[in-house]
């Protein structure tokens, strides 16, 4: 499943990305994923959004999940000021191998993007960077040669 959590009051020093906020926000979703069994394949944290790639077990440990993340990160960033989030969470489910895949390279881009570069640029990043995982057709056939 793609969550997507968004919020515009997290600005200037209120920000996700800022240093004393990024690492609790990391922490705070990794403590809630193993507390109500929510796998998390892959996440980017940008300044005022949250991008999740998640396996659910079960639909009540989402519920708990979803609820018990974002409550965590507004008190957190907000100090239990009223409205925070702009709307409910964005989910999608992400269905067969090929949508994973894609799932987790929309991902990958975001985090490139965070660091400042354009969707394009952060493409031919990520492109570059898949390049170079892919094994070579020598590499592959001398695998099976002892």
């Amino acid at each position: 499943m793609h969550l997507v959590v968004r919020s515009t009051a997290a600005k200037g020093s209120r920000n996700f990305r800022q240093p004393h906020h990024f690492n609790r926000v990391n922490a705070i979703l990794i403590k809630f994923a193993g507390k109500h069994g929510v796998h998390i394949w892959n996440h980017a944290v940008h300044t005022n959004h949250i991008h999740l790639h998640v396996q659910l077990s079960s639909p009540r440990g989402y519920k708990r999940f979803i609820r018990a993340v974002t409550s965590a990160i507004a008190w957190l960033v907000w100090k239990g000021r009223k409205k925070f989030w702009d709307r409910r969470p964005f989910s999608r489910i992400v269905r067969g191998r090929h949508e994973f895949a894609v799932m987790d390279d929309y991902i990958e881009i975001n985090k490139i993007e965070v660091l400042g570069y354009t969707r394009a640029a952060a493409r031919k990043i990520l492109r570059r960077r898949r390049e170079k995982e892919k094994p070579t057709l020598w590499a592959w056939v001398s695998s099976f040669r002892r």
